[in-house]
């Protein structure tokens, strides 16, 4: 069903709770408009042997590119400049027998978790040393009534993991990808049932439970059905953020999935440019096109140190830049403009880190930092 995945489901699942949703009030506190831009630097990364296909994270100290088709992994100074080149394809302790990195997260303890392409899963610790490594422990799908309760009826949604972990449990965005059980198909059912999150056991690989659905939103508006990547981040007591493409709500829960709170204000200038999608044909023919076109919400990411939640967005159609939110305490304190496809890294005082993709074709890569 991977084909399925990929060829149709590049915007899949991962959620917050439709049923949690219901009983958290959405208040929305009165906006201060503390920041009306921000001043970035911007800082390129030298020019490496990579194929600059993968993806960028940021450690407690550094900037790391993951190079997704050789396996490398390089570590650059904040300023930059290449310190150190790790793993690449192999066997031994110091290199990844998977062909690819299909998804990557830095955990909490300064570990490296690297997934391949057949849930073949790796943790390397800070030097890059293999501590250990499983397959994702799968029991059989169902693939006649389809039980949306059982975490092996999920595939990891793959464009769209958002790897991330707390204490022993891990997270990634899932998808169902049953041919008669999915977003196109039977949306109503899907977006009623469907549990976007995972949590896994990170220590054996094992699958624990699914968790969250998708907000009423997705039900009520059938132009957001193809908009369901989710964005979350974990703070240090074990809160979840959650945020959605398509709707305009930030929903938090705590440890256990419980509600806690709903707010959050539309982003300025986002471009309302409708299509729904009836087949996985008119999806194919359309879907790229419409993203582009439209206003969507790209990126969402809490600050320990400073309390500050970040959401991005996309603007739509005819605009050159995008928008990033600033909340504090619930509490919108800026709605500015960035450079387009601007995703917050991290912080490492006094500094936000951010960049914004990937120039595969010029092969370069910009990081950008500012001060709040």
């Amino acid at each position: 069903m991977r084909l399925f995945v990929i060829g149709c489901i590049v915007l899949s699942v991962i959620c917050s709770c439709r049923n949690e949703s219901k009983s958290v009030y959405v208040e929305n506190l009165p906006k201060i408009d503390t920041f009306q831009k921000l001043k970035m630097q911007s800082i390129p990364l030298e020019h490496v042997g990579s194929s600059y296909v993968g993806t960028v994270s940021l450690t407690d100290e550094s900037i790391l590119l993951v190079d997704s088709r050789f396996c490398w992994i390089f570590e650059f100074a904040l300023d930059g400049k290449l310190k150190q080149r790790y793993l690449g394809q192999g066997n031994a302790p110091t290199e990844l027998p998977a062909g690819m990195i299909d998804g990557y997260a830095y955990l909490q303890d300064g570990s490296h978790f690297i997934i391949g392409p057949q849930n073949d899963c790796y943790v390397f610790d800070e030097k890059f040393q293999l501590k250990f490594k499983y397959i994702l422990q799968r029991g059989n799908r169902t693939r006649t009534a389809v039980d949306p309760e059982i975490p092996d009826n999920y595939t990891l949604s793959y464009f769209n993991m958002g790897i991330k972990n707390y204490g022993d449990n891990l997270y990634t965005a899932v998808m169902l990808d049953h041919p008669t059980y999915n977003f196109i198909v039977s949306p109503k059912e899907y977006f009623r049932n469907a549990h976007p999150l995972m949590e896994l056991d990170l220590p054996t690989g094992k699958l624990k439970t699914v968790k969250g659905n998708y907000p009423d939103s997705y039900q009520k508006d059938p132009s957001l059905r193809h908009l369901n990547f989710i964005f979350y981040d974990i703070d240090k007591t074990g809160n979840f953020y959650l945020t959605y493409e398509g709707d305009s709500t930030i929903y938090t829960f705590n440890a256990d999935f419980q509600p806690l709170s709903a707010y959050g204000y539309a982003g300025k200038d986002m471009v309302k440019k409708e299509a729904v999608f009836h087949s996985l044909k008119e999806f194919r023919k359309g879907n790229e096109k419409n993203r582009r076109e439209r206003g969507i919400y790209t990126d969402l990411q809490y600050i320990d140190e400073t309390g500050i939640l970040f959401r991005g967005y996309q603007k739509g159609e005819g605009h050159v830049m995008d928008g990033l939110q600033i909340y504090k305490d619930k509490v919108l304190i800026g709605d500015v403009e960035v450079p387009k496809n601007l995703k917050i890294l991290g912080y490492i005082a006094p500094y936000y880190y951010a960049w914004d993709g990937i120039d595969e074709e010029n092969e370069k890569i910009m990081i950008y930092r500012f001060q709040l």
